[in-house]
């Protein structure tokens, strides 16, 4: 338990701090400065982190080198910014002792949200009316003011870490992450469940004894994905999309989810073939796909600002082909220390959100920055249990 006034204070901000998805933006950058603050002032240099560890922020300097270089773009000013999330969480998590509190916060929160969106579809809006379409997704972004996409990123890895983390009876993990898995699939988040359903499948095969519980959880998580895939219609829909690959729109077509991503990433990878060397800069990529995007003569590549929806291509496109290789060696260098040390929260953590960044910007969002910066890190530094 805290000893100090300070360190109570301390935990109440990094509780407050777990909960980043529930809250405005405004509130957790506001914990995350102020626990940051609290550690320099108790710990001093002891609280940054020793020159050999420097090099994770490598995804950093890449982005800064193609900004600078560019010439300070003003629409990069922005993606620079949230940058300053992944330095603090850097040195913060460095020192901090309630990185376990952190990661029991999340699992609350992210279970209390979930409930509380599953009681506002049942008494606000009951669920036949919503339906389970794209309604269902719409409703979520205008009420509850967040992405359904990241909604279905932070349960999913809510329920993992229930599952995993949580030191309590076998039969209330199963059941918090199953609430958790049941409102990520119904927030038809695709890339996410399919992220968790690996991680999970993953974990049990390497994790759980004996053999039949092993092939148990593998089925169960196997038969669920297949349920939702065949039945559920949010979820059937978007893979029924699948059928249908082309980039060959007509004038006044209705795009799917998946067509424009196709759109969006044939762009992006002619964009890095005329760019690949040096790429077009931070703050520059908007306006190099936009220019591509006229020739599909479709609005609804207009209707909303679209990055590259590719982690890996955005890295490409803004900074050339050292900023890529720059975030591989990095992406690189973070699985070989966490496989050297045995460091399984790492590794799962890594392979879960390596998934989604095949088909996000993770990086450009502000959700995004924190959800990897804080996990990534508290990981990466974790000595402590979870009790």
């Amino acid at each position: 338990m805290p000893k100090s006034w300070l360190d109570r204070l301390e935990l109440g901000l990094v509780l407050i701090l777990s909960g980043f998805v529930f809250w405005p933006n405004a509130i957790p950058s506001i914990c995350l400065i102020s626990i940051l603050g609290l550690r320099i002032i108790q710990q001093r240099k002891r609280a940054f982190p020793n020159g050999k560890e420097w090099w994770m922020l490598l995804p950093l300097l890449a982005i800064l080198v193609s900004w600078i270089g560019f010439g300070f773009q003003q629409d990069g000013t922005r993606e620079v910014q949230l940058w300053a999330t992944w330095l603090a969480a850097f040195i913060y998590f460095k020192s901090s002792p309630f990185k376990s509190h952190f990661t029991k916060g999340f699992i609350f929160f992210s279970f209390a949200q979930a409930i509380l969106v599953l009681a506002y579809f049942t008494l606000a809006e009951p669920l036949s009316s919503a339906g389970f379409s794209q309604s269902f997704r719409d409703t979520i972004e205008r009420v509850f003011h967040v992405h359904p996409t990241f909604l279905s990123t932070a349960w999913m890895w809510a329920a993992f870490l229930a599952i995993t983390q949580l030191n309590i009876l076998w039969r209330n993990r199963l059941l918090l992450a199953s609430v958790l898995i049941l409102m990520a699939v119904l927030s038809g988040g695709r890339m996410p469940v399919i992220a968790g359903a690996i991680v999970l499948t993953i974990f049990s095969i390497s994790q759980i004894q004996p053999l039949k519980y092993k092939v148990l959880a593998s089925a169960s998580i196997g038969l669920f994905f297949m349920a939702n895939v065949l039945f559920n219609p949010l979820i059937s829909q978007r893979f029924d999309e699948l059928t249908s690959l082309s980039v060959d729109y007509t004038e006044g077509q209705l795009l799917t989810s998946t067509q424009l991503r196709l759109g969006i990433w044939k762009c992006s990878r002619l964009s890095i073939q005329d760019h690949w060397l040096l790429g077009v800069g931070t703050g520059n990529t908007r306006e190099v796909l936009e220019t591509c995007y006229h020739d599909y003569q479709q609005v609804e590549f207009f209707d909303t600002e679209f990055n590259t929806h590719n982690q890996y291509m955005h890295f490409w496109l803004t900074g050339g082909v050292f900023s890529f290789f720059a975030f591989i060696i990095f992406f690189g260098l973070i699985m070989s220390k966490a496989w050297k040390n045995k460091n399984y929260d790492l590794l799962y953590f890594y392979l879960f959100v390596g998934l989604i960044f095949l088909t996000e910007n993770y990086f450009s969002r502000q959700f995004g920055m924190m959800f990897t910066s804080f996990f990534l890190f508290s990981f990466y530094y974790r000595k402590d249990q979870i009790s």
